[in-house]
Parts: C-alpha cells; sequence; structure tokens
C-alpha cells in the first residue's frame, strides 16, 4: 500500500483501499466519530465531485455522520466501471500534499513511520515538518485540516468520556471484534482473499 494513505490514516482521513472490494468490507464497520470529507475527491470526474461535495457541505465538524457516509458509499457503487477502476488504482493524498514532491512528501513519511516515536510526539513533529518546507497556501490547507481534526480527537474523546460502564464494556468488545475480523482477513492466502473481495463488490447494497 502507498505510504501516503498510511500517512492520511495518522490523521483519520477517509480513504478508499487500494485493493479492489475493500471499500465494501470496511463500510460494514461501525462508522467512527471522526467524518471529513474523502480526501479523493480532487480523484473524481467534475460532475462526481459536485455530487461528494454536496453531500458533505452541510456537514458540522463534531457530529455524526452516517447520512454522509451511507451517501457516500452509494455514489462510489454508483461509479461507472472505468472511472471507479481509476479511483482504486489511483491512491488519494492529502489536500495539503496538493502539488509538493514525492522528496517532501518521503520526510512526512520518515516521521510517520518510526515506531519509537509517540503518536503526540509524531503530530508535534509533523506539524513543526509543516511549518519548515510547505508553501503557504499548502500550510493554509494543512492548518485548517488539523483545526478539523483535533476538534474530532476531543469530540470523540468527550463522548466517549460520558460513555456508561455497560456502553464502555460494549465499544470495547466491537472494537476488539472489528480487529479481529481485520486482522483474519489480512492472514488469509492471497487468493482467497481475491475471491472475497469479488464476492463483497458484487454484493447488493440491500440488507440481506
Amino acid at each position: 500500500m502507498n505510504n501516503s494513505i498510511l500517512l492520511v490514516a495518522l490523521f483519520g482521513v477517509a480513504v478508499v483501499c487500494a485493493a479492489p472490494g475493500a471499500h465494501k468490507l470496511r463500510n460494514r464497520a461501525p462508522p467512527k466519530a471522526g467524518c471529513v470529507q474523502p480526501a479523493y475527491t480532487e480523484s473524481l470526474s467534475e460532475e462526481n465531485q459536485k455530487k461528494l461535495t454536496e453531500i458533505w457541505k452541510d456537514y458540522k465538524v463534531g457530529g455524526t455522520c452516517y447520512i454522509e457516509q451511507a451517501k457516500t458509499s452509494e455514489l462510489l457503487d454508483s461509479l461507472p466501471e472505468k472511472e471507479r477502476e481509476e479511483l482504486l488504482a489511483r491512491p488519494p493524498i492529502p489536500a495539503f500534499f496538493a502539488g509538493i514532491k514525492r522528496e517532501t512528501i518521503l520526510q512526512f513519511d520518515a516521521i510517520y513511520f518510526n515506531d519509537t516515536i509517540a503518536f503526540p510526539d509524531k503530530l508535534k513533529q509533523l506539524d513543526e515538518l509543516a511549518e519548515k518546507i510547505l508553501p503557504a497556501e499548502n500550510l493554509k490547507v494543512y492548518k485548517e485540516f488539523r483545526e478539523q481534526r483535533d476538534a474530532v480527537r476531543k469530540n470523540y474523546a468527550d463522548l466517549l468520556a460520558k460513555l456508561s460502564p455497560a456502553a464502555k464494556e460494549a465499544d470495547a468488545k466491537v472494537e476488539a471484534m472489528i480487529a479481529e475480523r481485520f486482522a483474519y482477513v489480512d492472514n488469509l492466502d492471497e487468493k482467497v482473499r481475491a475471491e472475497l473481495f469479488e464476492l463483497w463488490d458484487a454484493r447488493p447494497s440491500e440488507p440481506k
């Protein structure tokens, strides 16, 4: 998987996985509090860019986005085969990396992939690097994005803190099941995964 996708994951941006059909699997997971308009907007045709922007135009940071996620999933499923294939084959990058050389992006990757750096320290170092090397316009987008993500994280932390003991226990169990599910799929034989992705990709959107 492209490093830029993993860097996006650090900030919690919703992305389409490079593996065919992978979005089908991920769409089955309960939506998180972290909701933003997908980073791949600019990879769509002009018409579908407008549709996706329309879906997310009324979303307020910190709110739930079940409707937006559902409509986004429907839009992806409705894409012409060629456009969808091109989207899946072209990993998206964060908007603040638009027009940035790969050598610069790799400097951000070097921080993200350093397992010896704690998450809060990674964010601090990424902020410092952004201030140092991103052009003014990109830096502006980066800061706006970071503010949005910080607001989402705070909202999630606040909601988590307010959960009843029973809800906290249930949340922990659901998170564990989701992690186990993805781990199980990741450990399958590559050919078996390909068969499953093809099956999930063809699955009707209506409930069973």
